[in-house]
């Protein structure tokens, strides 16, 4: 790491505009400290790996202290990494002078699928396996690591069998016509083969002691009701009344609406999608021919694309049978969210490019795409994103755990009147359609990143970053951090706002802890931590309300800073 990159680092650690999640500081000063074996697994375990700072205090100033006897401290951080853990890995080093203190940069990579996880060879793999999450080092439970392991393989939880005779759990008409549509789509041997010899060779069906049953896909495709056999794997339909589900309707209800729905893949899906089309808002628009078309608030394709891979991609391993896939919509959004998270080698870098094709319930995905469900050519989630791109609508927002997968769509329409307006207004000229496209979506979501541009305009890499450097010579977005850490937002200066100018020296986001007091005036420390709990740590709330007090953005209604009735409003 250059001196640059480090100082700069620093400075927005400071402010909190770097996520501590891949930054970690330790003081080391004489002798390492026990709990950077854990950092370093729990580095090697997460997307995209992080940095450790040995001679640096932690927050809120983050203070250099430098470390003593380089060399040796180098040399046994370099062993731990050799003979502590396994499998053994291998960070760069580098030293760096900051204010005559010396510090210790060790930059951690991700390991790989098939070295997953790294973990503490004396606590075994199942205790001493660990994982970055917010600003602190977790034990990944047995579930996680297991999904880590099975993620070097391919599983076959979708080719276990179901102890019954298939004829009497499977729609056996359905099946008939899946077999004539296998026939006509098949070049080789298997187009003129008979009906089970096809069952068994697509994983329908299997022998078991000269019985004939369905497997799990079988069941999952075919089945007349999957539920009797696993009561949750089922789909949960919510809608909520307020964009924070914490929050009650009108009437006190929390939802208003939460049906289950079961039934095999292909009858979910079809029930799931009428289940959209009558709660989604829609508008109806005049087609070239003179035509009435009724549009959905969300493209109908990318919906249909999202809920077949939540379906076909879920984990259906024993441990995760108990869970359900929710699709919940909200006023201003729809989030569909999956057991399991990204499998193999796909990650949210590489989600939506067709040539990373990886599947997690194989046999599962070859009879959807039999049926005609799919296309299994991984080109599932880059069609979504396209057909948002075609409606004017932001792509997909994407969180991956190793338990779980979710897919956010929001219902700004980046060229609504709204919008277009907002670009008149702000004058600023020499700007191309990508870029006038980007200003809004970074008005509505605060930010934006290399890849969110690629996948905003569908340009590669190297125009996303010309473009954006554009942005920020004309001063109309600014960049913070560096590498893999870089986002650009827009400059407060242009967005006309005096309070942003007031928020652009405080700790990164500061701005949403201060429009959760402004809307829930007063409240609470704890109503804070609870309703912003998805964004910030409790540690990461209370420096933030102490910057807002100290720049007078926000009054305690109680000087005692432990009052029980202390709350807090703006100033």
């Amino acid at each position: 790491m250059l001196i640059d990159e480090l100082m700069e680092l620093i400075d927005e650690l400071k402010v909190g505009k770097v996520e501590t999640q891949k930054l970690e500081c330790k003081e080391a000063r004489n002798n390492i400290p026990r709990s950077l074996l854990e950092t370093l697994s729990a580095f090697s375990n997460t997307h995209g790996g992080g940095i450790i700072l040995l001679g640096a205090g932690d927050a809120p100033t983050f203070p250099i202290l430098g470390v003593e006897n380089i060399d040796r401290l180098q040399s046994a951080v370099a062993n731990m990494c050799a003979q502590e853990l396994e499998p053994p890995i291998r960070p760069q080093f580098s030293l760096h002078n900051i204010g005559g203190r010396s510090l210790l940069v060790i930059e951690v990579p991700e390991a790989g699928v098939a070295e997953k996880p790294v973990y503490i060879k004396a606590r075994g793999i199942y205790h001493g396996s660990f994982i970055r999450l917010a600003d602190g080092d977790h034990q990944l439970t047995e579930y996680e690591v297991l999904k880590l392991l099975e993620n070097r393989g391919q599983p076959r939880h979708d080719m276990e069998l179901i102890e019954s005779p298939y004829e009497s759990v499977l729609n056996l008409e359905t099946m008939d016509a899946f077999v004539d549509r296998v026939r006509q789509r098949s070049q080789g041997p298997i187009g003129d083969a008979d009906k089970i010899t096809i069952l068994r060779a697509t994983h329908i069906i299997s022998d078991r002691e000269g019985h004939l049953m369905p497997t799990v896909a079988g069941l999952l495709m075919f089945g007349k009701m999957p539920q009797f056999f696993f009561p949750n794997l089922r789909v949960v339909f919510l809608v909520y009344p307020n964009t924070d589900p914490n929050l009650p309707g009108p009437n006190g209800e929390r939802y208003w609406v939460n049906e289950p729905i079961e039934g095999n893949i292909p009858v979910i899906l079809q029930r799931i999608l009428l289940l959209l089309g009558r709660h989604l808002p829609k508008r109806t628009v005049v087609t070239g021919s003179m035509e009435r078309e009724e549009l959905w608030e969300y493209p109908r394709e990318a919906l249909r694309e999202a809920l077949a891979n939540a379906l076909l991609h879920r984990d259906y391993s024993t441990q995760a049978r108990g869970s359900q896939v929710q699709v919940a919509l909200y006023p201003d959004r729809l989030t569909i969210s999956n057991p399991g998270g990204l499998f193999g080698t796909v990650t949210l870098d590489n989600i939506d490019q067709p040539d990373v094709q990886q599947a997690r319930n194989s046999a599962l995905m070859r009879i959807a795409e039999d049926l005609g469900i799919v296309e299994n050519r991984g080109g599932g989630v880059g069609a979504i994103i396209t057909s948002m791109r075609k409606h004017n609508l932001s792509p997909p927002l994407f969180k991956n755990t190793l338990s779980r997968f979710s897919l956010t769509f929001k219902n700004h329409n980046l060229l609504s009147p709204d919008a277009l307006k907002w670009l008149e207004s702000i004058k600023i000229s020499g700007l191309n359609s990508n870029q006038r496209l980007v200003m809004v979506y970074v008005k509505n979501e605060g930010r934006i990143t290399n890849r969110e541009y690629q996948r905003l305009c569908g340009v590669d890499t190297i125009i996303a970053t010309r473009e954006l450097g554009e942005m920020v010579q004309s001063e109309v977005l600014s960049m913070t951090g560096t590498r893999r850490w870089a986002f650009y937002e827009l400059s407060p200066e242009l967005s006309g706002m005096e309070e942003d100018i007031k928020f652009k020296a405080l700790p990164a986001d500061s701005k949403k802890i201060w429009k959760y007091i402004k809307d829930n005036e007063p409240v609470a420390r704890k109503e804070i931590i609870k309703g912003l709990r998805n964004i910030f740590t409790a540690n990461q709330v209370d420096y933030r309300l102490e910057k807002l007090i100290e720049k007078n953005l926000i009054v305690p209604t109680n000087p005692r800073e432990k009052a029980s009735n202390r709350k807090y409003i703006i100033f």
